[in-house]
């Protein structure tokens, strides 16, 4: 049996009717918050799965290095994991706020997102790097530098 919408409607407004006044300030709450994240939430599971990916890379390049587990590291990590995107959030938050209609500080959210994630993107080249004994970021960034003088070349 299909629905239509005016019945879907009904019935929608009934439940809500029969629900608790705490479930509807908790289904309110749920909506603000989840509609705030929503434009961010690409930037925020990409810093949260370089950080996680980061763990995981470091725990194999220390072990390559004949390094012991430190707490500290994994305070570093959980911290990351809960300040990463509060940084991510909260620079959307100023972006929307004060800066909505200014072209060049809309891309703030993502310039930020974008350091957290280079940041974590490089820590996860380095100890790659460490797990396979090959200086990967040198290298990437001797390719990038010969690029960028063949383009000026080519350019003027």
């Amino acid at each position: 049996m299909y629905l239509t919408i005016e019945q879907m409607f009904s019935d929608t407004l009934k439940a809500m009717s029969e629900t608790s006044i705490w479930m509807k300030w908790g289904a309110v709450i749920l909506g603000g918050v989840l509609s705030f994240i929503t434009p961010v939430q690409s930037f925020v599971i990409a810093a949260m799965s370089l950080v996680f990916v980061d763990v995981i890379t470091g725990v194999w390049a220390s072990k390559n290095r004949n390094e012991r587990f430190n707490s500290r590291r994994l305070y570093m990590t959980v911290s990351k994991l809960i300040l990463y995107p509060l940084t991510i959030l909260i620079s959307n938050l100023v972006v929307i706020t004060f800066f909505k209609d200014i072209p060049v500080v809309e891309g703030l959210t993502y310039m930020v997102s974008l350091f957290l994630c280079m940041v974590e993107f490089q820590s996860n080249i380095e100890n790659v790097g460490d797990i396979v004994n090959i200086d990967i970021w040198s290298n990437i960034k001797k390719w990038l530098t010969d690029k960028v003088k063949i383009d000026r070349n080519l350019n003027t």
